[in-house]
Order: structure tokens, then sequence, then C-alpha cells
């Protein structure tokens, strides 16, 4: 099998990262940012002359990142084309701790302060130790949070994964040990979520755990007092201030692995970076 998945396999994904980038340029160009006084300097970093970059932004980086990705974990996998569906299960596995939790200037008025990017990276990776595994840290940016939070917004980092070469017996035992060790930011959810992925569905959920953030999500109190979420398209403003806070953020930073992941991790960047 080759190292990257080839265009047709994956031009479905890639349009939808291309479509993203294109609302976030629009955005940068606009007048309502206030992030950037030079935003031309940023569109370019989005341009497809700086994909080999690989900046987390990036819609050429991401569609490469994510071929190349593909290809190393479907042959790991034996998903071989046209079908690419792999020949042993494979769980999708999300991690959400609200101690990352990042209020970036407005941290100060609280006794904990912002946990940093490579402390992010060290918690959710000691969670996932033993598996195989690979999978992508992702901010889900929540706003109007003045109410619940005390601030305007803020960043909750969390992981998505995908797991092999373990039960659901196995991996729901390791869940039980990691969510004594973890909250979700909702109360009552739980801080890790698992679901069998579906053979004809690997490339959507790499897709979905690869996928340049698209979101932003926002809380509510009901009348018995419990949190409710609400989620919906990114706006342009928003999705500004999101690529201002991962700037300094490449995907080989975003991506984790362990076990057999990490071999898949290095290929993937070793082809990407070159290619």
């Amino acid at each position: 099998m080759k190292s990257t998945l080839p265009p047709h396999a994956f031009s479905r994904f890639a349009m939808r990262e291309h479509d993203q980038a294109i609302r976030l340029i629009l955005a940068l160009r606009g007048s309502r940012q206030r992030e950037f006084s030079r935003p031309a300097q940023e569109v370019r970093r989005l341009r497809e002359g700086q994909a080999h970059r690989l900046y987390a932004h990036n819609a050429f980086a991401r569609e490469r990142w994510m071929r190349a990705l593909g290809g190393q974990l479907c042959a790991a996998l034996g998903a071989r084309a046209p079908r690419y569906q792999p020949v042993r299960p494979v769980w999708f596995v999300t991690l959400i701790d609200r101690r990352q939790i990042v209020r970036g200037p407005y941290t100060t008025r609280f006794p904990r302060p912002d946990p940093t990017f490579r402390e992010i990276r060290r918690v959710y990776a000691a969670a996932m130790r033993g598996l195989d595994y690979v999978g992508l840290l992702d901010p889900a940016l929540f706003v109007s949070t003045q109410h619940q939070e005390g601030v305007p917004r803020f960043i909750q980092w969390h992981l998505h994964t995908l797991v092999w070469n373990i039960s659901r017996a196995e991996l729901d035992a390791w869940a039980e040990g990691v969510r004594a060790t973890m909250d979700a930011y909702l109360p009552g959810a739980s801080s890790v979520d698992i679901a069998s992925v579906d053979p004809e569905d690997l490339l959507q959920m790499l897709w979905y755990t690869a996928k340049m953030p698209r979101k932003q999500y926002q809380v509510s109190r009901r009348e018995s007092g419990s949190l409710k979420q609400y989620k919906g398209q990114i706006n342009g403003v928003n999705a500004v201030r999101l690529y201002a806070a991962l700037r300094p953020l490449r995907l080989p930073h975003l991506t984790l692995a362990g076990g057999s992941g990490r071999l898949i991790r290095r290929r993937t960047l070793r082809t990407a970076a070159r290619w």
C-alpha cells in the first residue's frame, strides 16, 4: 500500500477542510476582526505554498496530513483500496478533562493558572498510555460564558483518537481507570467516550479525528440548575480568535500516538514534510 491515501479517496473530506479555510480567510479580511492589524500576512500562511510547514489552520496542510496519516493507518489495519475497511476492530475514543481549559488573558481571576500546551499534551498522553492509538488534540471554543464562568470565552482542549488491538471489555476497564482521574466540563457527562468504528466509516472517522475546528459551543442553565450545551457553525469573528490562539501550533504538535501508533505518527511526519 502507498504511504498516502490517493486524492480520490479523501476528496470529500478535503473539500470540507477547504470550505472551512475559505470562511476563515474571508473573516481575516473582514472589518469585524480585531486580532490582526496585518491580516494579509495571516492569509499567506493559509496558502498552498505554506502546506509543508503544517500550520494547524492551513487546509492544504490538513489534507496532506490526513492523507499521509490515513495511508499509514490503513496499512497497519489492513484496510485496502478501494473500500478501506479494516480487518480488525477499531474504536473511536474521546477524552475530555475540564482541567484542560484555557481562558487566556482572563486567567488572573482564577486560583489555578491555565495549563500550557505542553501540559495538556502530557495529561492526555499519560491517560492513553498502554494503548495502540493515533489522535489529535481538538480545541472547543465556548463563547458567551460570562454568566457561567465569569469570562467571555474559553477553549476546552480534548482528544479524539482511533484505537485498535484491544477488546471492548479491555477498553471499558481502561476507561474506568481514566474516569477516576478526569471530569468532563458538563456535570454528569463522561470524561471518556467510546464508540465502535463501522468498517465502512474508517475514513469518515479519520477525518473527524483530524478535522479543522469548525464549531463553537455555548452553555446555558436549565430551570433545574443543570447546564445544557449548544453548538453551531463557528462565526467569522470567533474563527479568527481561535486561529490566533492556535497560530503557534502545527499538526505534529496536535497529534498524539501510543504503542504501534508511534511509528504511524513518525512516518506521517516524514511523508507530509517532504511531500
